[in-house]
């Protein structure tokens, strides 16, 4: 089959038995009915009857009920393109350079459906033949050249350009500007709304190597409507200083000796930028104006001011990529074609759409047993309300909260929902939540992920020394136990003669926020120095927490002397060696003294060191010192020397 209209050849070799739709217009008994499923159910070939369209035509009426066919199946492919319509309105205005292109522009984020124009300015003799091969942005817009916007001075050698995109996406923040070679110039980008979002250029004129008076004027166009924007660019042999006294135009940012302008119309007409210079050279303009956006219908998608078959057309040329997209609402499906069509017929367009924000949450790291919420925002956009039917929610550990389903969104309001992330264990789970609605762009979705963290047990003190303890006595101190997150203690198991733990009874939940304190006791049986461990098993990514323990047991009248001093702060110390000289003497004796034993470095504890020296008798007096040993075997210089005098018996 193939036949052409006003659809043109390309569309009748499509499978139209898989489409499935059929639509039937005009009267019951005089209609014509045309399946899309498949000929079997239309009339034959050569004989279809008068319809909804009229006239004698079977061909003509065939090929645009046919495009309705094409409207009603597109799904997720192109957007309703109802322009911001409106007074045309600056949003904003951001000068770059003078610098070295290729290069790009930053600029404050752009909303959607704005028309973002590019204005560009080479420099004395950067690049007198330049073009441009590209202009991009982060938000993934079109920018094309605004007709033939492209001016000459040829006495300086430089060029003006102007580029624009149309309708643009939002989020646009950085342009990125590439000539056909590398280029010395300025840029100027602005962002209107209330600019056409279909076909917003009017009008384009060039001057190139003009011979300026004292008040050069730029090229002039004449407007077609009352209400357009107006860009103008001129680039001097010389200087200029701004615009004339008393003209409309508005300079916009710094001139960087070179001009450029703009100005928003109330009246058809010519106009002409005007610039004060010094002195006088020659310079070349450019300059173009964009149409104000039409008032129509949300649905009349060609903005002629009849919502009819030829919207269903222009949708589906978006759709098959024959006219580029310029989408200000949601993404179409067979909700936004039968809305076009049903309006195209004489039924009301209603176009909702559903915003959330944000898009995508992180909730980063969390540690199992705690939870992070946020908020997403749901905005109802569109041209009519929006009813949420049900949020679904993917995901380990994710949940959502908020308003009762169903809930209707007014046009312009907003409703708040709180996503949870409760991890149940460790790892990265990622899911999504889905709002299901009337809106074209159903369901409205939103990314989610998050890393659940085992929680650590906080051991305080991590070691314990009890010094002295004479035996068949004891002593006791006290560990404090904390979480991040919920911990499970298990179990407390306790090696090393003589120390024991008590406290709460195992297993023990240690809630985010709390704390639980043991009891340490050493009861030595025995003189002679013990070490031990307090090992506490539980769910904590540090498991087991480790508590060192150290004592000695002495018996009763027998004597020692204790000698603590801090570490030294050099990294490769492995041992401490002790000194000890026998003296009455109350003035130190000269070094060195005999060597009495070796602590190991790594039985220091935090900031002490600690030796006991059992080996003393009753009435005696002893001189002491410490040195560092390193990993080499070398020994520092002797530390301060101390005096301890046992006493008798």
């Amino acid at each position: 089959m193939s036949q052409q209209g006003v659809f043109g050849d390309r569309f009748w070799d499509l499978p139209w038995k898989h489409f499935g739709w059929w639509c039937r217009c005009g009267s019951r008994s005089g209609g014509s009915r045309l399946s899309i499923g498949g000929d079997e159910d239309g009339p034959p070939r050569g004989t279809r009857g008068p319809g909804f369209f009229g006239g004698g035509d079977p061909r003509g009426r065939m090929v645009a009920m046919r495009g309705v066919g094409l409207a009603m199946v597109m799904v997720g492919v192109f957007g309703c393109c109802p322009a911001a319509w409106g007074q045309i309105s600056l949003v904003q205005v951001t000068s770059c350079g003078p610098s070295t292109f290729p290069g790009s522009c930053t600029i404050p984020a752009t909303g959607s459906g704005h028309l973002i124009v590019v204005g560009w300015q080479s420099y004395a003799g950067s690049n007198p033949a330049g073009t441009f091969t590209s202009m991009t942005d982060n938000a993934g817009n079109v920018y094309v050249e605004a007709g033939a916007a492209r001016s000459v001075d040829s006495a300086e050698a430089d060029w003006n350009d102007i580029w624009y995109a149309k309708n643009s996406a939002a989020g646009a923040t950085s342009v990125v500007i590439t000539p056909n070679a590398s280029s010395t110039g300025a840029v100027v980008i602005w962002e209107f709304s209330g600019v056409d979002g279909n076909a917003p250029l009017d009008q384009t004129a060039t001057l190139n190597s003009q011979a300026a008076s004292a008040t050069p004027s730029g090229a002039a166009v004449t407007i077609s409507a009352p209400n357009e924007v107006i860009i103008s660019l001129v680039d001097e042999a010389n200087s200029l200083t701004g615009i004339v006294s008393g003209n409309p135009f508005v300079n916009d940012s710094n001139l960087f000796t070179n001009g450029w302008a703009h100005n928003i119309t109330s009246s058809t007409g010519t106009y002409v930028a005007q610039w004060n210079q010094s002195p006088a050279g020659t310079y070349g303009s450019s300059t173009a104006s964009f149409k104000q956006a039409a008032s129509y219908s949300a649905c009349d998608l060609n903005q002629d001011g009849t919502v009819n078959i030829l919207d269903v057309q222009v949708g589906t040329d978006m759709a098959l990529g024959n006219t580029p997209c310029a989408a200000q609402y949601g993404p179409c499906n067979t909700a936004l074609a039968q809305a076009v069509l049903t309006n195209a017929m004489g039924g009301a367009c209603a176009l909702p759409e559903l915003g959330a924000a944000p898009s995508s949450i992180s909730f980063g790291n969390i540690t199992v047993g705690n939870s992070s919420t946020q908020t997403i925002t749901l905005t109802g956009g569109g041209t009519s309300s929006t009813t949420i039917s049900q949020a679904t929610v993917s995901g380990a550990g994710f949940s959502i909260s908020g308003p009762s389903l169903p809930l209707t969104v007014p046009l312009g309001q907003t409703a708040n929902f709180s996503v949870t992330f409760a991890p149940t264990g460790a790892g990265s789970p990622s899911g999504s939540i889905g709002f299901v609605s009337s809106a074209l762009n159903t369901p409205a979705s939103v990314a989610l992920s998050g890393t659940g963290v085992l929680p650590v047990l906080g051991v305080t003190p991590s070691s314990i020394s009890f010094g002295n303890v004479t035996v068949g006595s004891s002593a006791t101190q006290t560990i404090t136990l904390t979480g991040t997150g919920t911990v499970t203690i298990s179990q407390a198991t306790v090696t090393g003669t003589g120390f024991s733990v008590s406290g709460p009874s195992l297993p023990l939940i240690l809630a985010v926020g709390n704390t639980a304190n043991f009891t340490v006791k050493f009861a030595p049986a025995a003189a002679g120095s013990v070490s031990g461990n307090i090992a506490f098993v539980s769910n904590a990514s540090n498991t087991p927490a480790n508590v060192t323990l150290s004592g000695t047991g002495v018996t009763a009248g027998s004597h020692s002397v204790s000698l603590t001093w801090t570490p030294s702060t050099t990294s490769d110390v492995a041992s401490y060696n002790i000194y000890r000289i026998t003296s009455s003497s109350t003035t130190a004796p000269a070094t060195p003294y005999p060597s009495l034993a070796s602590v190991l470095a790594t039985t220091c504890s935090g900031t002490q060191c600690a030796y006991t020296d059992t080996s003393v008798t009753a009435g005696t007096s002893y001189w002491y010192y410490a040195a560092a040993v390193d990993t080499s075997n070398n020994v520092s210089a002797p530390s301060n020397i101390v005096q301890a005098v046992v006493p008798s018996p």
